[in-house]
């Protein structure tokens, strides 16, 4: 079950990373293979080294910027971004290596446990957020605000029952609550005639490799372009990182040496979906499923793997099924109610400076969509309670969350 819920969870990135993609000048249908092909390796390769289960998909941080901000905005072409994002995992994945033997083999985590906190807060709101749009029970407005959905048509009321079904299981602790909300909705919806099987819900896919982009290495290494380069690298090396802390496993001897392995693994994949015009890789937000049905097992990252990338030979059925997206609300919002409720776990141990960090982090991130701004902005709140408080000298894990924010944020704007 755990699997099937990640999976189902993962639908809608994919959904638009072939949006995305053909906004870019890519395929669709290729885009979306090769995501979902490297995702799939990249979710067995982390569950191998990290012994635990994550959720991988490409960037949903990275992508609108280097296709919306970079591509189409700056006229930059598709290859030539793509072989330099390319080029900062292998820088990345060097930086890892070299830097094995100044990094205690002890885990410390990179950020402070009030901007971790609001970010995971703010992560499970995001979901809620995207799984009540999913039914169309609120729609996002041109000031980047919500309306009520049209209550009319019949995402809503479907999405509402499959909603109901999941939460109920969740307070009774059922593992396949996620799994039996997205199903009743499937039924339902199915039963009413609102969404139909196609004819045939199988296809070879075709094109994967002939059809990506061609790299382009001599545009990347241009000097207007190059200067990408390192906010590529920072973000490839920070927000990973980050996402380790917000979606944390066991504490025990060699899980630095897990952490590197993991973020290796997921850079050589990220690199080799760059061969294919597939965008950088992370973990995703939607690895709170894990927690939502109680499973985080390593053994459950191969058949998550396997049943992921068999979405390549149903693309008819997924795209059906992108047709009624209510069918993925009970998923969502499931997954972020038990995050957003985790994330209040330290509340009580905050100090009042760290409380206010905390409380502008989980509002931002669902508000503003960005995690570099939000991020940036939880630092210098964060800076600003240390300032004040004159007794208290910022930890050197602070220190460094600090300066890396503040690079990366620099980069990333300008």
């Amino acid at each position: 079950m755990t699997a099937l819920s990640l999976t189902l969870a993962l639908l809608p990135t994919f959904w638009v990373v072939a949006f995305l993609s053909a906004e870019a000048g890519i395929n669709p249908a290729v885009a979306f293979s090769a995501s979902v092909m490297v995702a799939a390796l990249g979710i067995y390769l982390m569950g191998l080294s990290g012994r635990s289960l994550w959720a991988v998909a490409p960037d949903m941080t990275l992508m609108p910027w280097l296709i919306y901000g970079e591509i189409i905005s700056r006229g930059r072409s598709c290859e030539g971004v793509l072989a330099l994002a390319l080029v900062a995992a292998l820088v990345s994945m060097f930086l890892i290596f070299a830097a094995k033997k100044i990094i205690s083999r002890e885990y410390i985590p990179l950020f402070p446990p009030a901007i971790a906190a609001g970010i995971t807060g703010g992560l499970g709101a995001l979901l809620i957020w995207q799984g009540l749009i999913q039914a169309r029970l609120i729609t996002a407005s041109s000031f980047n605000g919500i309306m009520l959905g049209n209550l009319a048509e019949p995402n809503p009321y479907d999405g509402l029952i499959g909603l109901a079904v999941t939460m109920a299981l969740l307070l009774r602790g059922k593992e396949y609550a996620l799994g039996a909300g997205a199903l009743t909705v499937a039924l339902i919806s199915l039963w009413q005639g609102f969404w139909a099987l196609p004819e045939k819900i199988w296809s070879l896919p075709t094109g994967i490799f002939s059809e990506a982009p061609q790299l382009d290495f001599a545009d990347c290494l241009a000097g207007d372009l190059l200067g990408l380069l390192p906010a590529l690298i920072l973000a490839q090396l920070i927000l990973p990182r980050l996402m380790w802390q917000v979606f944390p496993t066991e504490r025990s001897p060699g899980t630095t040496a897990r952490l590197n392995s993991c973020q290796l693994g997921l850079l050589g994949t990220s690199a080799l979906g760059n061969l294919w015009g597939a965008f950088p890789l992370n973990i995703s937000a939607v690895t709170a499923v894990r927690e939502a049905v109680g499973s985080s097992s390593r053994r459950t990252a191969l058949p998550t793997a396997l049943l992921l990338l068999s979405l390549i030979f149903f693309q008819p059925l997924v795209v059906a099924m992108a047709d009624f997206p209510a069918i993925i609300t009970p998923v969502l919002v499931g997954a972020g109610y038990v995050v957003l409720n985790r994330s209040f776990t330290c509340w009580a141990n905050f100090a009042p400076a760290e409380r206010l960090t905390f409380m502008t982090a989980l509002w931002l991130l669902p508000l503003s969509h960005s995690l570099p701004l939000t991020l940036g902005v939880a630092v210098l709140m964060q800076v600003g309670g240390s300032l004040l408080n004159l007794r208290r000298q910022p930890s050197p894990n602070e220190s460094l969350a600090i300066l890396l924010s503040v690079a990366y944020l620099l980069w990333y704007g300008f």
